[in-house]
């Protein structure tokens, strides 16, 4: 199963390369948050939001076989 992440703002400090999207390759199913932490160590504390072909989703969220999964930061400035 291939997944899409999209990264916005500071999570891109944490993508290989910086790099804006990544594809990750699944054997089995593996929540979000699974993905996140086990296979990329991201702390998914850090997100804002997780939409995934653009509806708002929780860490728990299964992704299937094409999702493209944007990961949102907190939004700072002042």
């Amino acid at each position: 199963m291939q997944i899409t992440l999209r990264a916005t703002g500071i999570i891109r400090e944490k993508f290989p390369n910086k790099q804006e999207k990544i594809v990750v390759m699944l054997d089995e199913p593996l929540s979000v948050q699974q993905i996140l932490t086990d296979q990329l160590g991201i702390d998914v504390a850090g997100l804002a939001a997780i939409i995934v072909n653009g509806q708002c989703r929780r860490r728990d969220y299964l992704p299937v076989d094409g999702d493209v999964v944007t990961l949102v930061p907190p939004l700072g400035g002042g």
